[in-house]
């Protein structure tokens, strides 16, 4: 019996985080999503990269403009690619949908082993490794906090968290929430490119096979030999545009990652050069 392939599974979290920032549609309560969205993005999306940018105005010292400077850049550079991303989803969605329709062409175990082995590890790999990653550094943040008493990031606040136990609670929550929620929004924007270029390459693999056994498996059969290659080259022409497109929405978010890696190693090399 042949295992039947779903590469789809692979994005169930991806979509997951997605959804947890309020983007897709909750099944319960839509209105719900919407105002939660809405929330989400003022706190997080607007408020919590402003309030870095603000204390860049307000550092007292070199330490705190070097270290508002590079978050500040870093949450900028994770809300442009959010947005980048967020006003792609229905293609997002469709290339979701096109990967079903090639996954119902595979129909042999071999291609099924290549892709438990080639497609499905190391992407699951991919997805670990982002969320693993992203989350140790807000936790690391709100411990290192905790200990020394200061905030994650000596960013401009409005209140006096320094007067009492409750501000200093409520800063400190605040800035993990934000910081939590942005690991979410990186986790999505950083996987999705990688995870979806791996499952289309994958995916040429099992066509190539399926092409192969043309004119082999019904030799005497020249109609149903001519359906077969008919749909293995509608499948590679499905493949290929899939792939570009999947290509200018990961490209758009490279690009942003390039200028703000380039802006912190500039930022950097300037307060290097002031402590001279």
């Amino acid at each position: 019996m042949v295992r039947q392939l779903d590469t789809r599974a692979i994005f169930t979290r991806l979509f997951l985080t997605w959804r947890v920032l309020g983007v897709i549609d909750w099944p319960f309560h839509r209105h719900l999503r919407l105002v939660y969205d809405i929330l989400t993005n003022t706190v997080v999306t607007v408020c919590f990269p402003l309030h870095l940018l603000v204390g860049i105005v307000f550092s007292t010292n070199q330490e705190e403009f070097f270290t508002n400077t590079v978050q500040g850049i870093a949450s900028v550079s994770c809300v442009l690619k959010h947005v980048l991303y967020r006003f792609r989803m229905r293609e997002m969605q469709r290339i979701n949908e096109i990967l079903g329709q090639l996954d119902d062409r595979v129909r042999t175990n071999e291609d099924y082993d290549y892709y438990k082995h080639h497609m499905e590890r190391p992407c699951n790999f991919m997805v670990n490794f982002f969320t693993r990653c992203y989350f140790a550094v807000s936790i690391m943040a709100l411990v290192t906090a905790l200990f020394t008493g200061k905030l994650l990031y000596p960013a401009f606040i409005p209140l006096q968290w320094r007067t009492s136990v409750f501000k200093y609670a409520m800063t400190l929550l605040y800035q993990f929430t934000s910081v939590s929620l942005q690991a979410v929004q990186n986790i999505a924007n950083d996987a999705y490119g990688p995870v979806v270029l791996c499952m289309l390459s994958g995916q040429v693999h099992p066509l190539s096979n399926s092409m192969s056994r043309v004119g082999h498996d019904k030799p005497d059969s020249v109609e149903d030999n001519y359906k077969e290659l008919s749909l293995c080259i509608e499948d590679h022409k499905l493949l290929m545009s899939t792939t570009m497109a999947a290509e200018s929405m990961a490209s758009a978010r490279y690009i942003v990652q390039f200028g703000g890696t380039c802006k912190t190693g500039y930022s950097f090399f300037t307060v290097i050069q002031s402590m001279k």
